[in-house]
């Protein structure tokens, strides 16, 4: 119980500092391009080319395009994200009835979410002139804790890395 007071305590100390120092949209919108590795625990990898536009429709959206292609394939991801809750909270509207979370926190932007049994952690970051996105897949977790004041935490292996550097598209 003390543990997670202090997790409660810490995340509140930062929250009014992180809801002054976000970036987004400032610096973000536009079109960016680069190579998207993708690595897998098992030791394959692979990469594709990938493309992230971000283009304003209103003061509190945009358009949220992401590319990925190959050589045989080109799969386009057309969202719409909406500010909703001051200046640190959108929604992913993925257009199928799926809405996604995403926080703006310092320089960057982040989602978190379960789908088919798989956890992914998304992160899109402003690092300079580089807008940098990783995700990070979890498979199948292990319970563990939960007696005597120890909280009750569930393990999962990370099964899958990608990460993008991202390079702004000149128009």
């Amino acid at each position: 119980m003390k543990f997670l007071i202090i997790i409660y305590l810490s995340i509140g100390s930062f929250l009014t500092f992180a809801q002054k120092h976000n970036s987004f949209p400032e610096g973000w919108e536009g079109k960016w391009q680069g190579n998207l590795d993708i690595n897998f625990v098992n030791g394959g990898e692979m990469a594709v080319n990938m493309e992230l536009h971000i283009i304003p429709l209103t003061d509190t959206s945009w358009q949220w395009v992401i590319v990925y292609r190959t050589d045989s394939t080109e799969d386009i991801r057309d969202y719409t994200l909406y500010q909703t809750r001051g200046s640190a909270h959108y929604t992913l509207d993925e257009h199928n009835g799926i809405e996604l979370y995403l926080s703006a926190i310092g320089n960057g932007m982040y989602s978190s979410f379960d789908v088919a049994g798989s956890d992914l952690m998304i992160f899109y970051e402003l690092e300079g002139d580089e807008l940098v996105f990783r995700t990070l897949s979890s498979g199948n977790g292990k319970w563990s804790g939960g007696k005597d004041d120890v909280p009750k935490v569930i393990a999962r292996e990370t099964v899958v890395s990608q990460k993008a550097v991202l390079k702004q598209l000149k128009d």
